[in-house]
């Protein structure tokens, strides 16, 4: 059988044991951070500048290594997991250049909204307090699940329903017959209130823009809603 010494220790030159020599795995770790890199040699002892244990991604670098702290958003692995976790600290899948909270799983693009918490869990800039989509918020719209209730919509009279949210619902005109009938109107959340009767002509106020001219003619027993 051959022998051979490899640092200090007799092992055969098939690997096996001999005279009480245990060989081990050992990595060269060059940036002295206790964390070796590299092929592995066997031998009983490790030299200076060989650890027993791997793992390090970076061996030039001794603020990388498997037990490093990681620095978030540096685009460096300090803790060689492999993980994009630098940019991700709360691990939704979302860096921080998408993630509007990186430091709440529960919050990243496409993630549920849950209205009315003042949080914006999906990422879109806004928390959800629009329902119905009407361009109404929950502060102004009296009922945000109906797109047809809100401060600019028509209001039907006697109805039973608060369209246009001004806490009531309107009663409705019935016209006696006699002469023009006097208007008003509220168009978009612009009232124009220039009453006419007799023939007169009816025109939106300057605020509304709208440039109506407006007449009426109504028959006995119509109803209106009323302002």
């Amino acid at each position: 059988m051959t022998l051979f010494t490899l640092l200090g220790c007799a092992c055969t030159a098939d690997g096996l044991v001999d005279s009480g020599c245990v060989a081990h795995e050992w990595f060269e770790d060059v940036d002295t951070d206790g964390w070796g890199a590299g092929e592995p040699f066997d031998a009983c002892d490790g030299p200076v500048g060989f650890v027993a244990v791997a793992g390090d991604c970076d061996d030039g670098d001794a603020t990388v290594s498997p037990s490093a702290e990681e620095v978030p958003y540096d685009e460096i692995d300090q803790d060689c997991d492999g993980l994009a976790d630098d940019d991700d600290l709360d691990e939704d899948g979302y860096g921080v250049e998408t993630d509007c909270n990186d430091s709440d799983s529960t919050v990243y693009p496409g993630a549920d909204e849950e209205p009315y918490d003042g949080v914006d869990q999906d990422c879109d800039g806004r928390d959800l307090d629009d329902l119905d989509s009407d361009g109404y918020g929950i502060s102004e719209d009296c009922d945000d699940e109906d797109p047809n209730r809100n401060p600019g919509q028509y209001e039907l009279c006697a109805d039973g329903i608060d369209q246009d949210c001004d806490g009531q619902d309107e009663a409705c005109w019935v016209f006696d017959g006699l002469g023009w009938l006097e208007l008003k109107a509220t168009l978009h959340g612009h009232k124009a209130e220039k009453g006419v009767s007799g023939g007169g002509a009816w025109t939106g106020s300057p605020s509304s823009q709208l440039g109506l001219d407006l007449r009426a003619r109504p028959e006995a027993g119509d109803r209106f809603i009323g302002c």
